[in-house]
């Protein structure tokens, strides 16, 4: 038989959402991001540039929390038309790998109030390999244009 003191189910529930939106708000402005990038996901998408689903591979963290604590690591994985991106973001600095490796032209853009501004464009060798060291804070994403004649594609919106 069940105990009456016992709290109900609804009253856990309650109190679970309590402790939550007391320990881990939604971050300010999180919403209003999340809701322009996906109105720049969808006019990119009707202007015929492919934009594909991003899987997340791996995210670990030297300091314990449940949204971005400093020194926040992810890894994701991008994929287009039988080419992969791996791409790893810690602290301000990006890493990322095209695999099969094949020559690519990868530009880096920011999003701004209207839209997407490029911030760095890097040609990516035989080896698949390159690095951004220095990125500021915000939200990115990268467009690809293979030398090998397969059609340019972009990645969702990360933010870093």
């Amino acid at each position: 038989m069940a105990d009456p003191t016992d709290p109900s189910e609804e009253e856990l529930l309650v109190l679970v959402r309590t402790v939550w939106e007391q320990r881990d708000p939604v971050p300010t402005g999180l919403v209003a991001r999340m809701q322009a990038a996906a109105t720049l996901a969808a006019e990119a998408e009707a202007g015929g540039l492919d934009l594909e689903l991003m899987l997340l591979v791996e995210r670990s963290e030297d300091l314990a929390g449940t949204r971005g604590a400093p020194g926040a690591a992810y890894t994701m994985r991008f994929s287009h038309a039988g080419l992969e991106l791996l791409v790893r973001l810690a602290g301000a600095r990006l890493d990322g790998w095209v695999v099969p490796p094949v020559p690519v032209t990868v530009t880096v853009q920011r999003a701004v109030r209207h839209g997407w501004a490029d911030v760095a464009t890097l040609a990516v060798g035989a080896t698949g390999r390159f690095e951004l060291p220095d990125l500021a804070p915000g939200l990115l994403r990268l467009r690809l244009e293979p030398g090998t004649g397969a059609p340019a594609f972009q990645t969702p919106a990360f933010e870093l």
